[in-house]
């Protein structure tokens, strides 16, 4: 495979050691499933196209109805939250022992480039309730594209918030 084959879609998750051809599909929850596919005596070809069927099949069984989501956007699974929790922490400015909730969360602009974006909410002024449920419902606004994606991993909020 040369380089140009590697980064398109067609070959994702496959790659080549010495005689085989190696398939790593990440799992939903975590980790991932692999599978190895020799070709020194079944030929470079067939073995490739093995590899993409192993790869298309344990991809269907892993990811159902979004495997091809996640096979054709390079960069989804890095975009996605490990969780839709904000986070509580100290104010920035070092002087002030105030607490606050921050929420992260990356955007796309109109060149295609993502912009990180954040909020924070003091605790001071909303109340530690008040400025969670703000920060909360500014990452679940900003993930609802891929909520059922995120609800299919695992990493959907247990509570909904209004």
């Amino acid at each position: 495979m040369s380089t140009s084959e590697e980064s398109s879609p067609s070959y994702r998750f496959i790659s080549k050691a010495n005689n085989v051809y190696k398939v790593s599909v990440p799992k939903p929850q975590g980790g991932y499933r692999y599978k190895s596919i020799g070709s020194k005596k079944i030929g470079e070809g067939k073995a490739l196209k093995i590899a993409v069927a192993e790869r298309n099949k344990i991809g269907k069984e892993e990811w159902g109805k979004f495997w091809s989501k996640v096979l054709s956007d390079n960069t989804l699974l890095a975009r996605l939250p490990r969780s839709l929790e904000p986070v509580l922490r100290r104010a920035s400015d070092k002087k002030s022992q105030h607490l606050e909730y921050v929420s992260n969360w990356m955007e796309v602009d109109s060149n295609g480039s993502y912009i990180k974006k954040g909020r924070r909410y003091s605790c001071e002024k909303h109340g530690k309730l008040g400025a969670y449920i703000k920060a909360k419902n500014c990452l679940l606004d900003a993930h609802k594209s891929n909520m059922e994606l995120l609800s299919f991993m695992g990493r959907n909020p247990i509570v909904n918030l209004i």
